[in-house]
């Protein structure tokens, strides 16, 4: 016997005030769409929040908010967010004005400042206005300001600082790239 309670669109003013009143945490939803904010067990297909969306567990699809979209766990897809995309782990593009907060990342990140993988591999690229941070880097980290990582297969390219355990690719800083092993360093240290 499934008791899943699934829906296939949700709409939402503010939690409570939804289509599915107090008990929206604990829809699947394909689609929800939110004036302000909302929240969803699951969103399978689509969501759009003025303000944010908080999701207990995954989101699939596409997911565009004003402020961010928080996951509990897993994303797969594309998330635009504003200020935060926040997530386990991640498939997919994730783009933010602020900051991405993942675990691991299989795909694209974009944020103004930062690109957050928690300890967690990056396969893919990373682009931040100030700082990339990831675990095993398979890809290219781009950044203007640092590029932190354990190791590196791909590239790292820092405005002013690079830093990896062992990297088997390319560094590249303005200032200085820090690594035990290193395939090829270019910076003025």
């Amino acid at each position: 016997m499934n008791d899943e309670k699934k829906a296939a669109f949700q709409v939402n003013f503010f939690p409570p005030l939804s289509t599915q009143g107090l008990q929206a945490k604990d829809y699947t939803n394909a689609v929800s769409f939110s004036m302000l904010a909302g929240v969803s067990k699951n969103i399978t297909a689509f969501s759009f929040s003025g303000l944010g969306t908080y999701v207990v567990n995954d989101v699939q699809g596409v997911h565009l908010a004003g402020l961010g979209t928080y996951a509990g766990n897993n994303g797969n897809g594309f998330m635009f967010s504003g200020l935060l995309n926040r997530t386990n782990d991640f498939k997919g593009a994730g783009i933010a004005g602020l900051t991405n907060l993942t675990g691991d990342v299989n795909g694209f990140q974009f944020s103004g400042l930062f690109n957050l993988s928690k300890e967690g591999n990056m396969h893919g690229m990373q682009l931040a206005g100030l700082v990339n941070k990831a675990g095993d880097v398979k890809g290219t980290q781009f950044s203007g300001l640092a590029n932190v990582a354990n190791d590196v297969h791909g590239v790292q390219f820092g405005g002013l600082v690079n830093i990896a355990k062992n990297v088997k690719g390319l560094q590249f800083a303005g200032l200085v790239n820090i690594a035990e092993t290193n395939d090829y360093p270019v910076g003025l240290v």
